[in-house]
């Protein structure tokens, strides 16, 4: 937990706002709504990239399900991938743990 909060910008919980996606060679947009942040400032247009080859460690975001996100700064944008997000309520466990560290670090 401690690598992956050290080098991420934010942190946070959220649904996809609709449907997402953006044309790009390499990369998908995707914003969030209903946002719990646990690092970072909150801002309300998050915006996170994820590489288009969901075999490459690509994310694709389902518009019905809340994700724990750890987005990563590079070149000004925010990025995510299959191995720094997942569907909350699959791995409830890691959620609540990833909850619990942000709650202990602001204490």
């Amino acid at each position: 937990m401690e690598e992956s909060d050290s080098e991420a910008a934010y942190v946070f919980i959220a649904k996809p706002a609709g449907k997402n996606g953006f044309l790009s060679i390499s990369s998908n947009r995707f914003k969030f709504k209903e946002i719990t942040f646990l690092k970072g400032e909150p801002n309300e247009k998050v915006k996170v990239w994820s590489e288009k080859m969901f075999f490459g460690c690509g994310q694709f975001f389902n518009e019905r399900e809340e994700y724990v996100i750890f987005a990563y700064k590079e070149n000004e944008k925010l990025y995510t991938s299959r191995c720094s997000s997942w569907v909350s309520s699959t791995y409830p466990k890691a959620t609540k743990t990833v909850i619990e560290f942000y709650k202990n670090k602001k204490q």
